[in-house]
């Protein structure tokens, strides 16, 4: 990941990103390191239902997807990384 930041963000956005990460909570680490306090990141990307849904879920068929996240994984995220989670659209 390169990033050309010299100061603060007040937001950062990863549009379809975060299931093409190999190691995402080390770049999450890295981005929050890059925020503004309270400044904000914006996730947008698939969530897996239920262990039922794997199997005919197209996103686990593409095989660039390297990360399957659920709720509770943003949940875990949040609460490690001391972040307040709010959640948007479906």
């Amino acid at each position: 990941m390169y990033a050309f930041v010299t100061g603060p963000l007040a937001w950062i956005s990863l549009c379809e990103v975060f299931e093409h990460l190999r190691e995402p909570l080390a770049v999450l680490r890295r981005l929050d390191g890059l925020l503004a306090q309270g400044g904000w990141l914006g996730i947008s990307t698939g969530l897996l239902g239920s262990d039922e849904d794997f199997a005919g879920w197209w996103y686990a068929r593409d095989p660039v997807h390297l990360v399957f996240a659920r709720p509770a994984t943003l949940d875990w995220i949040a609460s490690h990384l001391n972040w307040r989670l709010e959640r948007e659209g479906r």
